[in-house]
């Protein structure tokens, strides 16, 4: 929304747009047997949660990790006509991409500049999918994927510390109106660092939790089969990795774990778990951590490098499966609300075996998050 609008010209022009861009995405979303399905990931978190940060690493390795077998290519999203400003949200994209991302291993203090941008935009990715790491000899899987990048702030208390502000327009009639399956990522500080203490974890944990029930109740009429991530994020401020002997317990610690650090704000856990109950969406929970922070500065952490790529290696096999699992199974009715879908895919085989120990890696491939009497499909 242009800066010199009046309130008045930017409500008409963001009604208007919103119910466009929403069908822009249906639109595109339709060209799946030839570009590909089309998949929003939108990614919800406060200021200084860790989203923008998460959202740099995991594109960060599918552009730079030889073993992410990932192809990818930035794209300009095709913004419906009513759009007043599609150079910019572009461009946005673009400066995100190959600026943020492109350097995150290079900073030291792996540290994103906040998103302070007057819109929301879209990070539009085609992804071309290797098979162990070998470009296919028959058509090549490719998926686009739509990443959602807004304002913390947008998120956060208004300044009566009582209200939330209202759901941006663009993103609500998204969740409304887009008649496929999409992927959501709520992102919840698992503890405090140098930049987010303690009170202000618990204020982003009750934020988020208001906006799952907006989340719930806009796609309560909408297409359902959602994937719904809550994403424990800076979980090496929660458990240094040098403090466990086995990285195993850093990176694939127990669901219970993972469920009390989060408990500890309130808010976000109980609200996650009743999420759409009717919906049939597929929830799961797991720690995050894009990098290790130590006094506000990167740590040497090339042996812990693969302990944090299997972050991200886990959180695109499960784009690839919601990707493939939203894409109808017979185009007889390709914009069913309710599509017959095909069987889940993996990118990586390890996802694909099964185990026996009963933890957030299990929980998080089974698509479901359960202990004890506690369950939540």
């Amino acid at each position: 929304m242009p800066n010199d609008m009046t309130p008045a010209s930017a409500e008409l022009w963001n009604g208007g747009y919103a119910r466009d861009l929403a069908q822009t995405f249906n639109a595109e979303a339709e060209n799946h047997l030839y570009q590909g399905p089309l998949h929003p990931v939108l990614i919800f978190g406060t200021s200084q949660s860790g989203k923008s940060l998460a959202l740099a690493s995991l594109l960060n390795y599918m552009r730079q990790s030889s073993n992410s077998w990932i192809n990818p290519r930035l794209m300009d999203f095709n913004y419906p006509k009513s759009c007043l400003n599609p150079d910019d949200l572009n461009r946005w994209a673009r400066e995100l991409y190959e600026g943020e991302v492109g350097i995150f291993k290079k900073n030291p203090q792996a540290k994103v500049v906040p998103t302070r941008k007057p819109d929301p935009f879209f990070v539009p990715v085609q992804a071309t999918f290797l098979r162990n790491g070998i470009q296919s000899e028959g058509r090549a899987e490719v998926a686009r994927f739509v990443f959602l990048e807004i304002n913390g702030e947008w998120l956060d208390l208004g300044d009566d510390e009582y209200t939330f502000p209202p759901l941006r327009p663009e993103i609500a009639a998204i969740l409304e109106h887009f008649n496929r399956p999409l992927s959501a990522i709520f992102v919840a500080p698992s503890a405090g660092d140098e930049v987010l203490d303690h009170d202000r974890v618990a204020r982003s944990h009750q934020c988020l939790a208001h906006y799952m029930g907006e989340f719930s109740e806009r796609r309560k009429a909408s297409a359902h089969g959602d994937n719904l991530l809550l994403l424990a994020t800076k979980w090496d401020a929660k458990y240094p990795p040098d403090a466990v002997a086995d990285p195993t317990h850093f990176y694939a610690p127990p669901a219970q774990t993972v469920i009390e650090a989060l408990g500890r704000f309130g808010f976000s856990w109980p609200a996650f778990k009743t999420m759409a109950k009717v919906s049939g969406d597929a929830r799961a929970v797991m720690p995050y951590a894009a990098t290790w922070i130590r006094n506000g500065k990167r740590t040497d952490e090339a042996r812990f490098t693969p302990v944090f790529e299997r972050f991200n290696r886990t959180i695109w096999d499960w784009l690839y499966g919601n990707a493939f699992n939203s894409v109808p199974q017979s185009d007889t009715d390709p914009l069913s609300p309710h599509p017959r879908t095909l069987g889940r895919k993996h990118l990586y085989p390890e996802f694909a075996q099964k185990t026996e120990k009963r933890d957030w890696y299990q929980v998080l491939m089974q698509r479901i998050v359960s202990f004890g009497t506690l369950t939540a499909r």
